[in-house]
């Protein structure tokens, strides 16, 4: 009885091992705040929240909007808002009132606009 439970005890100690390693990189990256795009940089939101003015009209004060016809900025990824102010600037987007608006920003305008709304949250 004493050799079984040996064994039971030694096979849980190895059952704890793995569990413990199949979850270690969940702990590690998952719930990291890099990986889920929480590591914001506070200086560019404030950029982009002063540079946000002209945004609002159409987008909304919080990044959400009011018509159907404009996206909610807010929540989005920050990379897809720096993407799709790019393709209005290249002209690979076109949008009578977005494509001029768009031509008058910097790179850095670009990133701290696209920061800005990527950090805000709409009600749901």
């Amino acid at each position: 009885m004493k050799k079984n439970n040996k064994i039971l005890n030694k096979n849980r100690m190895i059952l704890g091992v793995v569990l413990f390693l199949l979850f270690l990189p969940y702990y590690l990256f998952a719930k990291n705040d890099f990986f889920q795009g929480k590591n914001k940089d506070p200086e560019a939101i404030l950029r982009g929240k002063a540079k946000s003015n002209l945004c609002m009209a159409c987008h909304g004060p919080q990044g959400v909007s009011s018509n159907p016809l404009w996206p909610n900025l807010a929540e989005q990824k920050k990379e897809y808002l720096i993407k799709q102010l790019q393709d209005f600037i290249n002209e690979d987007r076109k949008n009578s009132l977005m494509s001029p608006v768009a031509k008058t920003l910097s790179p850095q305008d670009l990133n701290d606009l696209a920061e800005y709304y990527s950090s805000l949250k709409t009600s749901k």
